[in-house]
């Protein structure tokens, strides 16, 4: 049988958060976006590969197929204040410059910041920082892997592709701010 992936929304005080999964894991979240446009941008990702949404009580989602089911009650205890580290199964896909990013960036514990330079000397050199920030905001996966954990050396919060606001309100869940 062909990969399918499945799609699911949560809505949080940061508004609606689309989750996609393959049968290996999540592969894609966003905070956001409608329905319409993260199918699309889903169908544009990947290409030939059946997007299906999963309704809250569909046979799919009962069944946990693709992960989702756990994905959201993670997310939903995280932006509670009440989970620290996720156990839902990532699939990951990036080059290997950008999956040692995203990997070095899953290393940053809960409530706590690294620089876009402390990556850079964790995965090559410091003047790398420029190049992380890139593999950073293409970071298929926020909040599971932590980019809004990561900003500049001069402690300025720095970008985030949801927006600097949603990056502040994660860091203050955290307790980071």
């Amino acid at each position: 049988m062909a990969e399918e992936i499945f799609y699911t929304f949560l809505d949080s005080f940061l508004g609606k958060i689309g989750i996609a999964s393959s049968p290996s894991g999540i592969v894609c979240v966003d905070i956001g976006t409608g329905e319409d446009a993260f199918s699309e941008m889903l169908k544009r990702k990947f290409v030939d590969t059946p997007i299906k949404s999963e309704k809250k009580n569909s046979q799919a989602l009962n069944r946990d197929f693709s992960g989702s089911g756990q994905a959201i009650d993670e997310l939903n205890s995280y932006l509670k204040g009440n989970l620290k580290e996720f156990d839902s199964k990532l699939d990951i896909r990036g080059t290997p410059f950008r999956l040692n990013v995203w990997n070095n960036t899953r290393k940053i514990p809960y409530g706590g910041m690294r620089s876009y330079k402390f990556i850079a000397c964790e995965v090559a050199k410091a003047t790398y920082s420029r190049a992380v920030g890139n593999a950073i905001s293409k970071n298929p996966i926020p909040i599971f892997i932590p980019c809004h954990r990561v900003i500049n050396s001069d402690g300025n919060l720095g970008r985030y592709g949801p927006g600097e606001n949603i990056k502040r309100r994660l860091l203050e869940l955290e307790g980071a701010i």
